[in-house]
């Protein structure tokens, strides 16, 4: 049987904790309908333009500012954090106009801007799994790589969020992302078998994403304590099977080249998803 490259997944975690960092209204020209918490939103970071050609409804400015005590306060937090402001706001971009690297303050803080354009696909670096979203092969931006066909970044990221300034209670977040940056597709390889190996991959992501999640819900990790000491156990177990089941996937599919083991992958892992929704 001719040697299968199996695609090497990029898997990692942030088993960390966001500090309460205060994010406070400069100015709100309108509000729109609030988007999905999984709905797609891009940045712009300072320095960088939104293109002149790109029409785009301006619906805030915002900024975020340390709350006190943190325990991780990255750029990649302080940024997350503008994203759920925008997805709250209705809006899908993120115009950083200010960034205040660590000093007096040990964290990140940002003037931004918010933004509603009608398509973010071409400026994305990564998004969360969506259900009314199917990967094709525009998500793929990263340069192709010899010995593979299509070369998909899924990863599950973990962490924790402290929802109450001097407190140790928070709660936890585990989302299913796909990361456009080191996601790859050969310009010869982009049939639908493929595309369907991807999907049925990125939907596996979420499966075991939601695996984790309800694991750290039956532990009750509602506090840092509790966090710091099992979250990373769990997740390190959890997260074997889920790299045991894509390795799997490829290996019985053939990189997609069987067919009817293509399909009976698909069914089953719909079936899988559709009990892991019903039970969100």
């Amino acid at each position: 049987m001719k040697r299968i490259f199996i695609l090497m997944i990029l898997t990692f975690i942030i088993l960390g904790c966001k500090s309460a960092m205060n994010v406070k209204s400069l100015s709100e020209i309108k509000t729109l309908p609030p988007l999905s918490e999984n709905a797609s939103v891009v940045v712009f970071n300072e320095g960088k333009e939104i293109p002149d050609s790109i029409t785009k409804e301006k619906i805030g400015e915002f900024k975020i500012r340390d709350g006190g005590t943190t325990v991780d306060c990255s750029l990649n937090t302080v940024l997350n954090i503008a994203k759920s402001r925008a997805r709250n706001v209705g809006g899908n971009v993120v115009k950083v106009t200010r960034e205040i690297t660590p000093g007096f303050s040990t964290c990140y803080q940002i003037d931004f801007t918010v933004y509603k354009i009608d398509n973010v696909t071409p400026f994305e670096k990564d998004f969360l799994w969506d259900s009314n979203r199917e990967l094709i092969w525009e998500d793929f931006k990263d340069a192709p790589k010899i010995g593979y066909p299509f070369y998909v970044c899924a990863y599950i990221d973990a962490y924790f969020d402290f929802t109450k300034f001097l407190s140790n209670k928070g709660k936890f977040e585990v989302n299913a992302e796909f990361n456009t940056q080191c996601s790859s597709v050969q310009p010869n390889e982009k049939g639908k078998s493929g595309l369907e190996l991807a999907n049925i991959h990125f939907d596996l992501t979420k499966i075991y994403a939601d695996k984790i999640r309800k694991a750290f819900i039956e532990k009750q990790l509602y506090d840092f304590d509790s966090w710091r000491k099992y979250a990373k156990e769990i997740y390190s177990e959890i997260n074997k099977e889920y790299e045991t089941e894509v390795y799997n996937l490829y290996d019985q599919t053939s990189y997609g080249n069987n067919e009817s083991e293509l399909i009976s992958w698909k069914f089953k892992v719909e079936q899988e998803l559709k009990n892991t929704l019903k039970a969100e």
